[in-house]
């Protein structure tokens, strides 16, 4: 009886994968002394191999994220002993960090401005970066925040010189990414008028001895 191809020790026939049709690996298989030898050749790398095995590549979109003008520092418009009126400049949209495709439009940023304070030592007369080496990172106090570029500080003592600072928060739609932060201005420090002093009032007598007189005198206050 005729052996098999096999047994003869005839190669077998390739072996066709069904991954796109492609010849994904041949197996030549040997019968010698009744031992199965044989090798295996490296496979072809297919489309669907490199889906499989997560190496195919995905192209990630860029992020645009607006840029913006940097802030100006608040100025003083008027002052009296208890208040202050300040007004700042507009900040404007300046473009993003990556050029869009050419007839792309994106929805124009709005700014919020947030007007910060904190009072500093009166005598002082330190300015720009004198003034915001000596300002507490931790004592800013948040005094206004809108869209408008003027506003009223109230609430302030006589005689006292106070530091602002502007913040810029932007108001950004997708599909823009918002920026990490936003530099604040350079702080600006300024002082109100101390009060006149109110003329005293007149001595009372509030004690009597054989010696001796007690006196009142009324607080002034500040």
């Amino acid at each position: 009886m005729a052996g098999t191809a096999l047994e003869n020790g005839a190669s077998a026939a390739p072996c066709v994968s069904a991954l796109n049709g492609d010849i994904g690996s041949q197996h030549v298989i040997k019968q010698k002394n009744g031992i199965r030898k044989g090798f295996l050749n490296k496979p072809k790398t297919s489309v669907m191999d490199v889906q499989m095995s997560g190496e195919s590549e995905e192209q990630v979109s860029p992020e645009y994220v607006p840029t913006f003008s940097p802030a100006s520092p608040p100025s003083l418009v008027a002052v009296d002993t208890t208040s202050m009126n300040l007004q700042w400049k507009a900040v404007a949209q300046t473009g993003l960090s990556v050029s869009p495709p050419a007839g792309t439009d994106f929805p124009p940023c709005s700014i919020a401005y947030i007007l910060q304070m904190q009072q500093v030592e009166t005598r002082s007369t330190a300015t720009g970066a004198e003034l915001a080496e000596m300002c507490k990172s931790d004592k800013w106090t948040e005094v206004y925040k809108g869209t408008v570029l003027i506003t009223q500080v109230h609430a302030l003592r006589p005689g006292r010189r106070y530091a602002f600072r502007l913040v810029c928060s932007p108001v950004v739609l997708p599909p823009l990414t918002a920026p990490r932060s936003q530099p604040t201005s350079q702080p600006v420090a300024f002082a109100t008028p101390a009060t006149v002093p109110v003329a005293p009032q007149p001595v009372t007598l509030s004690g009597r001895g054989r010696t001796n007189l007690t006196v009142g005198l009324m607080q002034l206050l500040d």
